[in-house]
């Protein structure tokens, strides 16, 4: 956030999170994601029963991958963290255990972390820009909100000011060709009168 008070490129503003080298606009987008699923979850009495309010296309994976296992992948990631994949596969009571690719697993087995991260990284921005987050049917937290407010101002912004800019251009030509066209009348009636 500094950086971008700061004015500061967000995308030359690098951090560490988790051992992840990742971008600030990134890591501030994951924490509105993390806080989208704390508030939606905070909603359910029993973790275990958390729903989804949505199915997304199975992933296509080496096992059998459910809705429920979506569910309890978000469960997981709100009880360990984000990256926390092993903590997640080795948690019982979200029996996802036999599914999620232990590290020995061969390199092109599925799910491993990045197909993970990518995966609660499409459930989430689901959850935020599509479901139910506040119980409200509102979708989107007011943060996303006014940063989507602020983002459209700042693309139709550009265009009005580029509009603005066209139109004064425009003024000042017609402004110029009005002089222009004056002086040549006024030298052109002053000729008529001396010649007379």
């Amino acid at each position: 956030q500094k950086a971008i008070s700061a004015g500061t490129p967000v995308q030359a503003s690098m951090t560490n999170f988790q051992g992840e080298r990742i971008s600030s606009r990134m890591l501030l987008d994951r924490v509105e994601l993390l806080n989208v699923l704390g508030r939606r979850l905070r909603l359910t009495t029993d973790v275990k029963h958390f729903r989804l309010p949505f199915d997304l296309k199975s992933p296509g994976w080496d096992c059998e991958w459910s809705k429920k296992d979506d569910e309890m992948l978000l469960v997981g990631v709100y009880q360990h963290g984000w990256g926390e994949w092993e903590k997640i596969r080795l948690e019982p009571s979200l029996k996802l255990g036999g599914k999620i690719c232990p590290p020995s697993a061969p390199k092109t087995a599925k799910p491993r972390n990045e197909h993970l991260k990518r995966r609660v990284t499409a459930l989430l921005k689901q959850l935020r820009d599509g479901g139910d987050t506040d119980g409200g049917g509102g979708g989107r937290d007011a943060a996303g909100a006014k940063r989507k407010v602020s983002a459209d101002r700042q693309k139709h912004g550009g265009k009005e000011k580029h509009k603005a800019k066209k139109k004064k251009k425009a003024a000042k030509r017609k402004n110029k060709a009005r002089d222009d066209s004056d002086s040549s009348s006024s030298s052109s009636s002053s000729s008529s009168s001396s010649s007379s």
